[in-house]
């Protein structure tokens, strides 16, 4: 009986941790919170930038090729940035690993991107994006920083902590 009860409190918990948390839909004329946003990552391969649009190769799995393209379409507010600075979709050199923040579109019907229902790791439901930035900018904005110990040029390595 003591099995049974320890054995079912811990698929509960199990459940609960699990338990994908509803999917937030920002209203149509209001700013949504950040905290709210889905955070992926991913190699950029295509470009609008006219229309700011475009699509990244998720990073899924460790891995990066294999998988479809998830296609987006930047907020009219959302930010970009490149090297630590405000940037440009065309700015940004494709290939380049970005980092970013996305929302389900307000309407999937007046949507500028292929709406997904997220079933596929690879490609989202979450296709509207608030911010796009590259590793070195990301890293800025965490705060992360690493000290250079040193440069080996013959060994064509780097040393740091």
């Amino acid at each position: 009986m003591i099995r049974f009860l320890l054995l079912s409190f811990i698929a509960s918990l199990t459940a609960q941790l699990w338990a994908e948390e509803e999917a937030f839909r920002p209203e149509q004329g209001k700013f949504p919170p950040i905290g709210k946003a889905k955070a992926y990552r991913g190699e950029l391969v295509f470009v609008d930038h006219v229309n700011r649009r475009g699509s990244l190769r998720l990073f899924v799995d460790g891995y990066f090729r294999e998988r479809r393209l998830h296609h987006f379409a930047m907020l009219p507010y959302g930010m970009i940035y490149y090297r630590g600075a405000p940037a440009d979709l065309r700015d940004v050199p494709l290939g380049t690993i970005l980092y970013g923040e996305f929302f389900l579109p307000c309407d999937p019907k007046l949507s500028a991107v292929p709406n997904s229902k997220g079933t596929d790791p690879a490609t989202p439901a979450e296709n509207h994006a608030i911010l796009l930035e590259d590793d070195l900018s990301f890293c800025l904005r965490q705060g992360k920083a690493w000290k250079l110990r040193g440069v080996d040029l013959t060994k064509e390595s780097v040393k740091y902590s």
